[in-house]
């Protein structure tokens, strides 16, 4: 995972659009030839408009609530986990669909593994709608929501691991 954080971000310092790192990214764990493969989200924000540009490779996507409160998942393409070649890389193209979206003010980010919603005899459909109305029903505050959305993993988690990143874009300019 190290390597793979390391090349990911090699990339995107050479200037390569979010679609293209994450190809030569998963190209780069094919190729290591050790059958392993990672799920990824990678998102770009401009944080003076909100604009955001993602790429999902295997992972769920991210959701988002609104400033009035209501919680959804954030309508994104996805490709395959990174190390899974479909081949369109040897064509000179792009494995992995950019999606482009807006984060207003006052809106709430959430990217997440799959090991904060998956649960033993559980749908993943209800697992996604648990952390919504978690999320919709909880604190504003990221460090609170990010805590209480610890708290309902608890006891009733999958074994899996857990990563939560949590980004809020505040309603107006802070002073410095």
């Amino acid at each position: 995972m190290g390597q793979l954080r390391i090349v990911l971000w090699a990339y995107v310092s050479e200037g390569h659009s979010p679609a293209t790192a994450m190809t030569r990214a998963s190209t780069f764990l094919h190729e290591l030839d050790t059958e392993r493969f990672a799920t990824c989200t990678y998102v770009e924000v401009d944080l003076s408009t909100g604009a955001l540009q993602i790429v999902r490779a295997g992972h769920l996507e991210p959701m988002v609530r609104r400033v009035d409160g209501t919680c959804a998942a954030l309508d994104t393409e996805g490709g395959l986990p990174l190390g899974i070649s479909n081949g369109a890389e040897r064509r000179g193209g792009t494995a992995y669909p950019l999606t482009r979206a807006t984060l207003d003010p006052g809106e709430t980010l959430l990217i997440y593994t799959d090991g904060l919603v998956e649960r033993p005899g559980a749908t993943l459909d209800e697992g996604l709608d648990r952390l919504a109305a978690a999320v919709r029903d909880g604190p504003r505050d990221t460090q609170e929501l990010a805590d209480s959305l610890g708290d309902l993993v608890g006891e009733h988690g999958g074994g899996d691991d857990m990563a939560l990143l949590l980004m809020r874009r505040e309603s107006a300019p802070r002073a410095r």
